[in-house]
């Protein structure tokens, strides 16, 4: 069981190791494909993309002809696109590769939350969730201080060197270890019925429960994906270096992992009003960081970290939950539901980081302004979809 544990939070590290591990980075290809700002945070923007469009598909190819087979596809896929990326000699090229690699990275980050609602029931569901998500939460921090590491002692290609290390080990470990949880009865026969596609997606998007959980977490963790953009190009005008940078996402890790290991007692204790007082608190600390950031000069890092990591801590409370009653909501459209899921809130990124990205010159402030939008956004959304309800 623990080995087991160990290799679903590796598949679901995949996709975000693939986005963070570069972070460090992004300074240098900004200097090594003479590319601008804007062009090189695309490149975040685009695999953010690659993501939504990705579970979109697996959740049913992995309904329809089984998780194993749809993740050999997909780790494979981001394998050959992580070495692609070392060759790429202009920007355009590297961000159609990082898009190709995250449509790859997204298999894994869907099938294996499916495969354990495959095969646990909604107790156990919950329970495994609870382990694997703050499991998860230690890819933001782990990965850019491996790439901080990788890029002090070698190069930006030996990061994608080491993606597809990594890729290629959970492929190996998916052959040999991994047995098909989906049953066989279970799994559509013969083509792709388009209808009932159209009917599983419809059913999900109807959901005002479903849609509520997965789009107010989607917003909340969209918030950190513009925090991952902008803050290496900030703490490098502040004078970090990359190892430093990579560093800073500690803390906001370990909050994170606090908030997940804490989650399921908090909300057994508290009952679900404690997702609402968690958002107030979150529209509170972007608040904070606006205020520690914009109105006030910036003079050190602490005056970004402090604040994120409180945010951090108080969205790990609310993520393995909310995820878990999303995917348990219809457990017979597991791999549908955490495609979707999973596709909304990269889109919610994409969007987000996208803005933000074309917005870098403003620096800390246009960072600052989404964060407290998608705070805004989050509460909003999660208070109307309980009323709905």
């Amino acid at each position: 069981m623990i080995f087991y544990i160990i290799l679903l939070s590796g598949l679901g590290t995949l996709g975000y190791f693939g986005a963070d591990m570069y972070l460090p980075s992004l300074p240098s290809l900004e200097t090594y494909f003479s590319s601008s700002k804007a062009a090189v945070g695309l490149s975040f923007s685009i695999y953010l993309f690659g993501i939504t469009i990705g579970q979109l598909l697996y959740g049913t190819l992995s309904d329809h002809f089984g998780r194993k087979m749809t993740l050999i596809f997909g780790l494979s896929l981001f394998v050959i696109a992580s070495i692609a990326c070392i060759y790429s000699t202009h920007i355009v090229t590297f961000i159609i590769w990082r898009f190709i690699q995250a449509l790859g990275a997204c298999a894994s980050m869907v099938i294996w939350q499916a495969m354990v609602i495959d095969k646990f029931d909604t107790d156990k569901t919950h329970q495994i969730f609870a382990i694997v998500f703050p499991m998860l939460a230690l890819s933001p921090a782990l990965a850019p201080t491996i790439g901080g590491v990788i890029i002090t002692l070698s190069s930006w290609q030996m990061i994608f060197i080491t993606l597809g290390l990594i890729g290629l080990i959970l492929f190996f470990c998916v052959i040999f270890f991994i047995k098909e949880t989906i049953k066989k009865t279970s799994q559509t026969k013969g083509n792709f019925h388009w209808q009932d596609i159209k009917i599983k997606y419809l059913t999900l998007l109807r959901s005002p429960i479903y849609m509520g959980y997965v789009c107010t977490l989607g917003l909340t963790s969209g918030a950190y994906f513009c925090y991952l953009t902008a803050s290496p190009f900030i703490l490098k005008q502040m004078g970090y270096n990359a190892m430093y940078i990579g560093l800073s996402y500690i803390p906001q890790t370990i909050a994170f992992m606090i908030g997940g290991f804490i989650s399921k007692k908090v909300v057994d204790y508290f009952g679900l009003k404690i997702m609402t007082y968690c958002l107030y608190a979150f529209v509170l600390f972007a608040a904070i960081l606006f205020c520690a950031t914009v109105i006030f000069p910036l003079h050190h890092a602490l005056q970004i970290i402090i604040p994120f990591s409180v945010m951090a801590l108080l969205n790990g409370i609310l993520y393995p939950r909310g995820m878990s009653l999303a995917l348990n909501y219809l457990p017979a459209l597991a791999g549908t539901a955490a495609g979707l899921a999973g596709s909304v809130q990269a889109f919610i990124a994409f969007v987000s980081t996208s803005i933000l990205a074309s917005l870098l010159f403003m620096g800390v402030v246009s960072m600052s302004v989404i964060i407290v939008l998608m705070a805004i956004g989050g509460l909003l959304f999660f208070k109307f979809s309980q009323t709905v309800k």
